[in-house]
């Protein structure tokens, strides 16, 4: 009886994932001095006449064959030779696509100072002059391959993004990291490369190419296929796991780096689109960096630095932003940077992580919403020159007319997104986590994470209206010790929030920390706010969904000390022996001043209500739209599951309560 054969997937190195430029340029630089040649014999001559072949040389003394170990026949068929070319034995088949191989041959082309390896395929194209081409490379019905002397293939290019008359300036090259923006945003420089200079495009293995009107000093890297377009001073980086295509598009002066798709009437001017970002539907880009797993569709970038995991897929503007965290949305019709001063275009964004821009919103420059990361841009809105510090906010229209307060002013809901919309954070983890291609450079999924936290402390202690905590104290105990014994149970956060009803005449019993409590508040009142206002019940509410969400965190590190110390020394585990390190204090006085328990069940008990509440609260969220979705829209579950939708609910359930079960057993056999 025969067994079932089972094939390895083969496994690839970084280095083949990714092959670097300079890299691939080197061995072809080393295939080229490695070269032996030799002229044609007079019976090589006479075939290559017969099959319909002429040179500009009478003699053919222009034309060049290669030495191989194996020779075959020339199969050559009506081309014309210009310059000196080298030519190779053409046998075997080419691989044109993944159903389809083409046989090795070349026919219908004009040559001019062209390298040609074995098994290529050309058909009907126009002329090539100043290219090399790379054993497997296809290319068929093309206007004109050519390079200018010393080209550089648009590496060394300036991209500026930021403000139009300023901001930074990337020097563009296909070696870069999207990481590398890093060090030039907080240092102001950037790796240094060494120049290219190329006298030859280089079209090479197993690329392919065909309809192209014009490609002008490029390099065509490993396995990519570029179909009806033009490029001009272009790098294309390709290999056999990440195929680049471009198809029906322009690109001058950019570079497009492994994985990329440029489609449908894309457009590309001095800009650099890193591994698995895409573009489709007219976009234009223009003096703009796209991270990795970013997509372009129908609106204008221009001037930015667009980050990863964007959803930039409609009819929208986004002018001299720099997005350096990326992780969020653009939508319809959304006019985010237009030259509303009438004055020079000299002002810039820096939208934080995760932030959404609602559907026909109006952004005016300057504006930074760098420290409210996952926040929301209600559609429609226009927002003032400002800076906001709330994470997790939405700015929506004012739900009245507020005396003293400007009509240009919307209104900010500290934490909104927090205690409103959890379901779309946990979505946002599972969505990016199985969208990342990317294998060079390395993005961090989670949302509630160290940097995060730090702003929500912060904006909680502009909330409290208490001045600037110090470097010792995590929290003003005094201040918040009356805020946390209000409410001892954290998990009546949540619960509190949803259940106040809009016109209830009692806010949550906090300790007011200053004798100033108004009504309505603005940034003179409060920093953080920025060009908005905000009801003093939003402020309470605020303080409280972000008090639980650090709370949370720090019980979350808490569970993960637990397992790793259990598992390694589990005799004698108490909150004592897990600080005894100087570097675990400052998460000791955390925990200490966000948390009424002091020992590690009761810690953790807390902590598993907790997470339970919030997986209760993310359903809510969810359920919602299907009750109103339903009331609408006769069909409604025709067209939506909601079982479907709550599969990234349970697994985060599943995954929670396991390790939730397997803590609390362990501290529980210990007692």
């Amino acid at each position: 009886m025969t067994g079932v054969q089972t094939c390895a997937l083969p496994i690839y190195s970084i280095s083949t994932l990714y092959p670097s430029l300079r890299n691939s340029l080197s061995r072809v630089h080393e295939d080229l001095r490695s070269l032996k040649t030799r002229k044609l014999t007079n019976e090589e001559i006479e075939h290559l006449k017969q099959h319909g072949n002429h040179s500009s040389d009478a003699s053919w003394s222009n034309v060049s064959v290669m030495i191989t170990e194996e020779e075959g026949e020339l199969f050559y068929i009506d081309c014309f030779f210009i310059g000196d070319n080298v030519i190779s034995f053409q046998k075997g088949e080419v691989r044109f696509s993944d159903d389809l191989c083409l046989p090795a041959c070349v026919r219908t082309t004009t040559f001019k100072n062209c390298v040609i390896f074995p098994s290529c395929f050309f058909s009907n194209n126009t002329l090539a002059e100043n290219c090399v081409f790379l054993s497997g490379s296809v290319c068929m019905s093309n206007g004109r391959l050519t390079c200018k002397p010393s080209a550089s293939f648009g590496n060394g290019q300036l991209c500026n993004v930021g403000n139009e008359t300023g901001g930074y300036s990337i020097k563009l090259d296909g070696d870069l990291f999207y990481t590398d923006m890093r060090q030039l945003l907080e240092e102001g420089t950037q790796p240094v490369f060494e120049p290219i200079r190329e006298d030859r495009c280089v079209i090479g293995p197993s690329a392919c190419i065909e309809y192209c009107s014009l490609l002008d000093s490029v390099f065509i890297g490993e396995g990519c296929h570029i179909i009806a377009s033009m490029l001009v001073d272009c790098t294309v980086l390709g290999s056999r796991a990440n195929r680049t295509l471009v198809s029906n598009g322009n690109a001058t002066s950019s570079i497009l780096q492994w994985g990329v798709h440029f489609e449908t009437g894309s457009n590309c001017v001095c800009s650099l689109l890193c591994e698995h970002s895409f573009t489709d539907c007219n976009a234009k880009i223009i003096n703009s960096v796209i991270a990795p797993n970013t997509g372009v569709s129908s609106g204008e970038c221009n001037s930015s630095l667009v980050g990863p995991f964007i959803g930039f897929h409609h009819n929208s503007v986004l002018i001299s932003a720099i997005w350096y965290k990326g992780k969020g949305n653009i939508g319809y019709g959304a006019n985010i940077g237009s030259n509303h001063t009438g004055r020079l275009p000299d002002q810039e964004l820096i939208p934080g992580e995760g932030l959404f821009f609602g559907l026909g919103c109006n952004i005016k420059y300057p504006c930074n919403f760098m420290n409210a990361p996952y926040s929301l841009i209600a559609s429609g809105i226009t927002t003032l020159p400002q800076k906001v510090e709330m994470p997790f906010s939405l700015i929506n229209k004012p739900s009245t007319n507020y005396e003293g307060v400007s009509p240009a002013y919307n209104e900010i809901l500290p934490g909104w997104a927090l205690y409103s919309n959890y379901y779309m954070l946990i979505r946002n983890e599972n969505k990016f986590s199985k969208r990342n291609k990317s294998k060079r450079c390395a993005f961090e999924m989670h949302i509630l994470r160290k940097d995060i936290i730090e702003l929500l402390v912060k904006a909680r202690n502009y909330l409290l209206m208490r001045d600037k905590l110090s470097k010792e104290a995590f929290l003003d105990l005094d201040a918040f010790g009356t805020l946390r014994d209000k409410r001892n149970c954290s998990c009546q956060f949540l619960h509190t929030i949803e259940e106040e009803s809009d016109d209830s005449s009692e806010d949550a019993p906090y300790l007011e920390l200053n004798s100033m409590v108004k009504e309505i508040y603005t940034d003179a009142d409060i920093a953080g706010l920025g060009k908005n206002c905000m009801t003093n019940k939003s402020r309470l509410h605020g303080i409280s969904v972000y008090s639980f969400f650090i709370r949370l965190y720090y019980l979350r590190l808490l569970k993960r000390f637990i397992r790793e110390t259990f598992e390694s020394k589990p005799e004698g585990l108490t909150m004592e022996t897990l600080t005894k390190e100087a570097e675990n204090q400052p998460f000791y006085n955390a925990i200490r001043l966000e948390c009424t328990e002091t020992d590690l069940l009761s810690l953790m008990l807390s902590l598993q209500s907790m997470e339970m509440l919030l997986l209760q609260n993310a359903i809510w969220s969810k359920k919602k739209d299907f009750v109103r979705g339903r009331k609408i829209m006769d069909q409604y579950d025709v067209t939506h599951d909601y079982d479907k939708d709550m599969e990234v609910v349970e697994e985060r359930k599943k995954l929670v309560g396991g390790e939730m079960e397997t803590v609390i057993a362990s501290l529980q056999s210990l007692a």
